[in-house]
């Protein structure tokens, strides 16, 4: 992504009817020492009890030394909303609206492992 920051997401509901966000854009790398806080916050919808929470955060911790937050600038992007816009489950994606969300994160982990 740093010789060709150009990048192509796809994000999508799990549940039927679907909704697709389709986003083009150029991506900007942010290496972060240790786990960003916003790593935790969006890993907790999972199910788990205060305890089972605190062992996952230290498991995540001392696993990696740091991660890379992927921020992408949108230059493009598709909603497909076959729920609410009837005229998606006749005409496909060609129906789709055409918008700018805000920026969005995610992250990748880096490759580095502490010692044992």
């Amino acid at each position: 992504m740093r010789r060709n920051p150009a990048v192509a997401l796809t994000i999508d509901t799990e549940s039927h009817p679907p909704k697709i966000l389709l986003i083009r854009g150029q991506a900007e790398l942010d290496v972060v020492d240790g786990i960003p806080d916003e790593y935790f916050q969006w890993n907790g919808t999972y199910e788990m009890t205060p305890e089972q929470r605190a062992e996952w955060e230290a498991g995540v911790k001392s696993l990696y030394d740091g991660m890379v937050r992927v921020m992408v600038k949108p230059t493009w992007a598709k909603l497909i909303d076959f729920e609410t816009n009837p005229a998606h489950r006749h005409r496909g994606a060609h129906a789709a609206t055409e918008g700018t969300p805000a920026r969005l994160n995610t992250h990748t982990r880096r490759r580095t492992r502490r010692p044992a």
